[in-house]
């Protein structure tokens, strides 16, 4: 997990401001979790979710739009940013590690990349070591983000709505991940209740 921040401070440091032989989204707010987000999808499949959907639609968009707020007053940048940074998506070997599947990179704050690698691991007993290995790694390359540990639950929680706003999309022609879904909103709904959220009523 070090060797992961590691990696991931010297992505986002790598000064590419524009991407010049393709385009690539800006990762913000609206292109995670807001009028387009699910990666572009928008947020028109959840409201197909109408038993749960306002889990995502009154208390996690809320929550991530102050986040994003947050950072923005603080002036933090749009960097390069790999935009599905997990174990997954590296090779290791003893030199260090290399990032694959750049997909979904684009312009955005390195925050939900972080908050990318981490809400996996969010619910683990090991999660402050965890935590605490990866923001080491980055920190011996550079600063950590500005209200980093304020808003991470949060982008968090960006994360896992985008994911699910995504697959709620997917989901209408595809029954592998329909089926997928109500563990997404449980997912959801769990890291709202680590944020200090209750329980949504009338979730099932």
């Amino acid at each position: 997990m070090e060797r992961a921040g590691a990696l991931l401070a010297r992505l986002h440091g790598s000064g590419v401001r524009t991407f010049t032989s393709f385009n690539r989204p800006k990762l913000d707010f609206g292109w995670l979790v807001g009028e387009r987000g699910g990666l572009g999808y928008g947020p028109a499949p959840l409201q197909e979710l109408p038993t749960r959907y306002s889990v995502a639609r009154e208390m996690a968009i809320p929550l991530v739009a102050e986040a994003f707020a947050i950072v923005a007053d603080a002036g933090a940048p749009l960097l390069p940013i790999h935009g599905d940074f997990h174990l997954n998506n590296l090779v290791f070997d003893n030199e260090g590690a290399a990032p694959i599947d750049f997909d979904d990179c684009g312009m955005g704050l390195p925050h939900y990349d972080i908050a990318t690698v981490l809400h996996l691991y969010r619910e683990s007993e090991e999660w402050p070591d965890l935590r605490d290995a990866l923001l080491r790694g980055y920190g011996s390359f550079a600063p950590l983000p500005p209200h980093l540990l304020e808003t991470l639950d949060r982008f968090m929680l960006a994360r896992r709505l985008c994911m699910l706003m995504w697959m709620a999309a997917k989901a209408r022609a595809d029954d592998r991940m329909r089926a997928q879904v109500p563990k997404m909103l449980d997912n959801l709904e769990r890291l709202l209740a680590l944020t200090g959220v209750n329980r949504m009523k009338g979730s099932s």
